[in-house]
């Protein structure tokens, strides 16, 4: 049996593989035969190429898609370890609490401008179409993130002030998941 592998890209499905069974036996399909007689490895080849492509193409999908993604991906790590010393599982540090908490005042100012109309289709997202159908109610949660962020930011005197902070932002992020992400 022979074997053609084509690799569009990374991105792209990993390979396609086609299988021709070359035989000596009249009648049967060989692999030179198909190529000489009538170019269909060629033209299957070609197809297959298109379709791994378009593949490829649907799975990039809207610019705003990939920014906000990265853009909750940086939130998540700065959650991660506002959480870690919270639950004690790292010593207190007012320095990068209050990193933290810039994190979530830099994004905060972003995040509603990274669901432009458009990018709710087109690439794997998890935005919910409410996103987009309840604008109004998406913009007072953003809005909402923000302002206790802001003030949440002030907050990294000690322990005890920057858990309440951060439970007040926590709270902001998971009703907008709940309400907004799949």
């Amino acid at each position: 049996m022979a074997q053609l592998r084509i690799r569009a890209s990374p991105r792209s499905i990993s390979a396609a593989t086609f299988c021709f069974w070359t035989s000596s036996v009249p009648g049967k399909m060989e692999l030179e035969g198909v190529v000489m007689r009538n170019g269909s490895l060629a033209v299957m080849t070609l197809t297959m190429l298109g379709v791994v492509l378009a593949w490829d193409g649907a799975r990039a999908g809207h610019p705003a898609i990939e920014e906000r993604q990265a853009l909750m991906k940086t939130l998540g790590t700065a959650t991660k370890a506002g959480a870690e010393m919270v639950k004690g599982a790292r010593p207190y540090d007012a320095a990068e609490a209050k990193r933290i908490l810039d994190t979530y005042v830099a994004a905060s100012s972003r995040i509603a401008g990274l669901f432009p109309a458009g990018s709710e289709e087109g690439g794997y997202t998890k935005a919910m179409i409410e996103i987009w159908s309840d604008a109004t109610g998406f913009k007072a949660a953003v809005d909402k993130f923000e302002a206790d962020a802001r003030a949440a930011a002030t907050a990294t005197g000690d322990l005890e002030t920057f858990k309440q902070a951060f439970a007040t932002v926590g709270a902001d992020c998971r009703s907008c998941h709940s309400d907004y992400r799949q």
